[in-house]
């Protein structure tokens, strides 16, 4: 298993989660660096710091993937666009706490075209 915190084996099997899903390794290090403290917190703290940064990530990707879909020609339109539930549902999973501020991400994804 890659064990990106040393200190928090649940974290450490979001990120596995996320990896095995598809996500991009400098999508894994925008989220994961600035939770090394974090990591080493009580759960309570810690936790809503991890789900805040996946969550934001998750509406980074969203964001994206709807400049993408104004731009037909785009080939990143298919590869952003698989992974807008990602990160959040893995944090939301992973910590078993549903994310009360929103629907998920999946739901705000632009719908591919046939």
């Amino acid at each position: 298993m890659f064990k990106y915190f040393p200190t928090n084996y649940v974290w450490n099997l979001s990120v596995n989660l996320a990896i095995e899903m598809g996500a991009r390794i400098g999508e894994i290090e925008a989220m994961c660096a600035p939770l090394q403290e974090a990591a080493k917190a009580p759960d309570a703290a810690g936790t809503q710091a991890f789900r805040e940064t996946w969550v934001r990530m998750a509406d980074q990707l969203c964001e994206l993937a709807a400049e993408d879909e104004a731009c037909p020609e785009s080939l990143e339109q298919a590869a952003q666009g698989s992974g807008l539930g990602l990160d959040e549902g893995v944090a939301a999973r992973a910590l078993q706490q549903p994310a009360p501020r929103k629907p998920p991400t999946a739901r705000k994804a632009p719908r591919k075209r046939r």
